[in-house]
């Protein structure tokens, strides 16, 4: 067995067995990957705080039969700040939803990392969850993933292209279902981007 090192953004957790969780992380050099924290839910675990939802991480995993083992993990960027506000939370949840519908497992994508690190950190910085450059920048981060996955087209999309934000926002929604094949859970949210 081998152990890597990497970044990543906790998107999501679920409670595995009486103490652990399983995890899914956006990694900078592996991808979205599926790992277990062992006794992370116990009341005195040094790495429990670390792997909150949405925290930038440094990570150690130790392969493991099927899924990988955090053996260390240590919070590098908390979002604090956004973690106050529910309609900031709703944000990252949404950007959660998104990379988990679109990305596949385990295919390595630097660049969608740093965008996310990055709308991560514009979010925290944000006037309110309405801020218009927030979601300019979202706007851009969905067209950098749908083209990315191939879904989206310069002369077919771009051309069509809307100019305000919140017409901007039902289109990309359009190209975002049809390229995850589901309705995301996250609707009311992402009203709550309208400026």
């Amino acid at each position: 067995m081998y152990s890597y090192n990497d970044h990543a953004i906790v998107l999501r957790r679920h409670p595995y067995g009486e103490a652990d969780y399983i995890l899914s992380l956006l990694t900078r050099n592996r991808g979205r990957v599926k790992v277990v924290a062992k006794g992370v839910r116990k009341l005195n675990s040094r790495r429990g705080g670390h792997l909150d939802l949405f925290n930038h991480v440094e990570v150690q995993v130790r392969d493991g039969y099927g899924l990988g083992i955090v053996t260390e993990v240590k919070a590098l960027e908390s979002f604090s700040k956004a973690k106050e506000s529910l309609a900031k939370v709703g944000q990252f949840y949404y950007l959660s939803e998104l990379i988990e519908n679109l990305l596949a497992e385990e295919q390595e994508n630097e660049f969608v990392y740093h965008e996310l690190v990055g709308l991560c950190r514009m979010v925290e910085n944000g006037h309110d969850a309405k801020d218009s450059k927030v979601e300019a920048w979202l706007r851009d981060f969905e067209i950098s993933i749908l083209k990315n996955l191939g879904y989206w087209s310069d002369d077919l999309h771009g051309a069509a292209y809307p100019q305000t934000l919140p017409s901007q926002r039902e289109f990309n929604q359009v190209l975002i279902r049809d390229a995850a094949d589901r309705q995301f859970n996250t609707p009311a949210i992402i009203r709550n981007f309208a400026t």
